[in-house]
């Protein structure tokens, strides 16, 4: 599905360099990637008391998932939400981060939707129900590689455009010693607040 399947009411987000997103995210980046690898840490602990056999279909890669989750919330417990299908999002800095496994390719790997197609071309499609997303927000994928063996393999910051792997992040972009000292410079999703209507006074 590309640009032309989209109605002319969807416009894009705002366009971001890596140099940019690099500078933005210094401060945070780490913090991602450190919740990452203690998450893949305890998930191949899991797995390992888990008799091959004994694994459901898919329980490989939703256990994974649910402590991405787990270890996404403990490090930025303000900064997450679910969006429609229950997709787990982060809104950090200017951006708005979601989980991905990419392919061989880089690209994540999913079912083409408008949905999926939306996020890849950075189209000011709503990924919340209630429609009130920061529709400007860049989409980063924080993604990740499988190998054939289970490794898990290769977390990146990557920015997808025009279906296209534009360009992406790695732990050696950033200064990784951050996350051990100090706690994430963040912005914190405030929930809109309802103007008090003021009611006009009634000559007498």
């Amino acid at each position: 599905m590309n640009l032309a399947n989209f109605s002319g009411n969807y416009v894009k987000r705002r366009t971001v360099s890596s140099t940019e997103c690099k500078y933005d995210l210094k401060k945070i980046a780490p913090f991602l990637f450190q919740a990452f690898n203690k998450s893949v840490e305890e998930y191949y602990s899991l797995i390992a008391s888990i008799p091959a056999e004994s694994r459901g279909r898919g329980w490989e890669a939703s256990t994974l998932n649910t402590k991405m989750i787990q270890h996404f919330q403990k490090a930025f417990p303000a900064n997450w939400r679910y969006g429609k299908y229950k997709r787990f999002l982060l809104e950090l800095s200017t951006y708005t981060i979601i989980c991905k496994k990419l392919n061989k390719k880089g690209k994540p790997m999913n079912i083409k939707t408008v949905a999926s197609s939306a996020i890849a071309n950075q189209m000011q499609l709503s990924l919340f129900e209630n429609h009130d997303s920061f529709h400007l927000s860049p989409i980063i994928i924080f993604g990740y590689q499988k190998d054939k063996f289970g490794k898990i393999n290769s977390p990146s910051l990557t920015y997808i455009d025009e279906d296209k792997v534009k360009w992406k992040l790695t732990e050696i972009d950033f200064d990784m010693s951050i996350a051990h000292n100090v706690k994430p410079q963040l912005n914190v999703i405030k929930p809109k607040l309802k103007i008090p209507t003021v009611k006009k006074k009634v000559a007498e």
